[in-house]
């Protein structure tokens, strides 16, 4: 971030964040929640101010699997949405990490809802069946990231451990 202030268009139809983390996760030797005045909790209330000011009818929000949900799905409530989360393991979505996540949907009340047919637990199942337990379908092809290797410089990006293993960089 080059700590510039940019302007924010007020006509939002989906907001898409993932606040800052550092005060929740489990790595954190000095682990604070939503109103500990740290980097985690004054991001998390910008981007529920803004929220509150343009009232997108979606808002998309990722954070560490240890951040404090309860709190962060009732203030988005207290301002009119409905809150859903999952919690997943992101390599189960191919993406280059194994950590767990939490995923919050929170749809405006007078602007989106889910449909009938479909609940919030619905999505939150459905979240959780695209995950490793999804079947491969016929037509997809099994990627591994080898398939992404420059393998031409692969073998310079390789350092010895004490161990003896050898581990990528």
């Amino acid at each position: 971030h080059d700590g510039l202030t940019r302007d924010v268009p007020g006509d939002l139809h989906v907001l898409v964040a993932g606040t800052e983390c550092v005060d929740f996760s489990s790595l954190s030797a000095s682990r604070k929640g939503l109103k500990g005045g740290g980097k985690s909790d004054v991001t998390f209330w910008a981007t529920h101010k803004l929220a509150k000011k343009c009232k997108p009818p979606i808002v998309i929000l990722e954070n560490v699997a240890k951040c404090p949900v309860n709190e962060m799905e009732s203030a988005f409530e207290d301002i009119g949405y409905v809150a859903a989360h999952a919690k997943l393991c992101t390599s189960d979505y191919l993406l280059p990490q194994s950590r767990r996540r939490v995923y919050f949907l929170f749809l405006h009340g007078a602007k989106a809802q889910f449909l009938p047919s479909f609940s919030k637990d619905d999505w939150i199942g459905t979240m959780e069946r695209l995950g490793p337990k999804r079947p491969l379908q016929t037509s997809e092809k099994t990627l591994s990231w080898e398939d992404f290797l420059d393998r031409d410089n692969a073998s310079k990006k390789i350092i010895k451990k004490k161990s003896g293993r050898a581990k990528p960089l």
